[in-house]
């Protein structure tokens, strides 16, 4: 059996429920359209999509997310492991530019200088200078690191960004490989019925590696005819949300794979699986049968990556609320900290305050 699903986009939940429904067996390929990143999760997607390829039950084909992923990467993006690891190697090279010019200096206050003073102020010049020369080749890859990171933040990459902090560099490597060495299409016949499984679109054109359009088009694809002949293309990037709200004005909800009624040459199987009111889809093309996964979310970002930052702030204003309880526990030495111009009402006014804080952040 052959299946489709597009833009899962990090829902690791809606991703596992679907393949308890297929339920693949030796034999059948679950085609992954591309965009398994971003916006609702991170990398966990990808990882379960690359135990499956190692199966060989799935293939995977790259969307834009991916594309803007690796470009990112390619760019300059480190880990956070890596950028602190630079940062202190900063504070070394420092440390010993400061011991080169001191042993330098040292040297030129003799009243006289032989010969081996001579050598030794070279090899610290020398030293000097390759030290330099390490402060601004890192200086300069730090800056790239930084400068990238907006890219990821247009992405919606939040998540993903935080995955890869956490993998260790094989992980991060071996996905990253993974996804670099995904096609941009892949067509299959099944059935006598010839299919092209793209993420974003496809034109017909000479060019083998009209990657951009494949992986970025919309409109201009979705609302014309292929000139493709006897040949189906199967896509995501654009929510069948927005195809049926451009081309009939219509919003139906849940979200529902889309059928080109017009040309009959095409099917957008991005039922928003990331946004409120949609669905993961997956379509089965021996068949044609339709499965769907309900996204329950009433947010796009997961609320408990939400909730975990909250719960964070709450931990460390909680901190400073249990510290400043203590302080006036001990309102004497409090008071002497303050020159003693606090009073007894003061002391109860701060006692309200600090409950009135606790209750409203829900701290206990």
């Amino acid at each position: 059996m052959i299946y489709c699903i597009s833009d899962i986009h990090g829902r690791i939940d809606l991703f596992e429920k679907m393949l308890d429904k297929i339920n693949l067996k030796q034999g059948d390929t679950l085609y992954v359209l591309g965009d398994s990143i971003d916006r609702g999760g991170g990398l966990e997607v990808v990882k379960k999509c690359k135990e499956l390829y190692d199966k060989g039950l799935l293939k995977y084909i790259q969307g834009n997310h991916e594309f803007n992923f690796i470009q990112t990467v390619a760019k300059g993006y480190k880990k956070k492991s890596v950028l602190i690891s630079d940062i202190n190697y900063l504070d070394e090279l420092e440390r010993q530019r400061k011991e080169l010019k001191e042993k330098s200096n040292n040297i030129a206050k003799k009243q006289t200088a032989n010969l081996f003073d001579l050598v030794s102020v070279g090899k610290c010049l020398s030293e000097m200078f390759k030290n330099v020369n390490s402060v601004k080749i890192i200086n300069e890859s730090i800056g790239k690191s930084l400068q990238v990171l907006p890219l990821f933040v247009g992405m919606e990459s939040y998540k993903t960004i935080s995955d890869v902090n956490n993998l260790s560099d094989k992980e991060f490597t071996d996905l990253l490989n993974f996804m670099i060495q995904s096609p941009f299409e892949e067509e299959v016949v099944v059935n006598g019925k010839k299919f092209i499984l793209v993420h974003a679109g496809k034109r017909k054109t000479e060019d083998k590696f009209d990657i951009l359009y494949n992986m970025f088009v919309r409109g201009d694809f979705y609302m014309n005819k292929t000139n493709m002949k006897n040949t189906t293309i199967i896509f995501g990037h654009t929510t069948t949300r927005d195809i049926k709200i451009k081309k009939y004005k219509t919003l139906e909800t849940p979200y529902t794979i889309w059928y080109d009624d017009i040309y009959h040459d095409k099917i957008c199987i991005d039922c928003g699986a990331s946004y409120p009111n949609g669905q993961l889809a997956c379509l089965r093309l021996d068949d044609m049968k339709e499965f769907y996964v309900v996204n329950e979310r009433k947010t796009i970002t997961p609320v408990s990556y939400i909730n975990s930052k909250y719960e964070h702030l709450q931990n460390v204003y909680g901190k400073f609320l249990d510290d400043f309880q203590i302080d006036l526990e001990k309102f004497d030495e409090f008071n002497e900290n303050f020159g003693g111009v606090l009073t007894l009402k003061t002391k109860e006014d701060l006692y309200g305050i600090l409950q009135n804080e606790k209750k409203e952040y829900n701290i206990k």
